[in-house]
């Protein structure tokens, strides 16, 4: 591949992963929201809300004691203190293990992508810096 050749590449790739985030994203909000849908009210950013899936999970099951690891998420004790309080009187319907385990697997692809994201950017920025 010519050098000339692999900003054009990297923009590409990096506009395709923005996409797929977000339409990863976008189908986590859905299906989630019909779990717990006052988690999207609390949050807009979609990693956060990623990483908050993974470990609230089932909103029936969550306890208190995830109460530390949310706020190292959402760094705001009194978001946080919100989202514990609405878990166990939201309005959404239960979810069935195996949607939750679906539901799961997406929210950690997000993750891998955005992980992914980061490195094109540090390659753009590298490659940036040659020129």
């Amino acid at each position: 591949m010519a050098s000339e050749d692999k900003p054009t590449d990297i923009y590409y790739a990096l506009e395709r992963t923005n996409n797929d985030i977000s339409t990863y994203t976008h189908r986590l909000r859905e299906w989630y929201g019909w779990h717990f849908p006052e988690l999207s009210k609390y949050i807009d950013d979609d990693v956060q809300y990623a990483r908050l899936l993974v470990k609230i999970g089932n909103r029936a099951l969550f306890c208190d004691e995830k109460q530390a690891e949310i706020n190292d998420i959402v760094h705001d004790t009194e978001l946080t203190q919100k989202i514990i309080n609405a878990a166990p009187l939201s309005m959404g319907v239960d979810i069935h293990e195996s949607d939750m385990e679906s539901v799961n697997m997406i929210a950690n692809q997000v993750l891998e992508l955005v992980e992914f994201r980061e490195n094109l950017l540090e390659i753009a920025r590298s490659i940036t810096n040659e020129n």
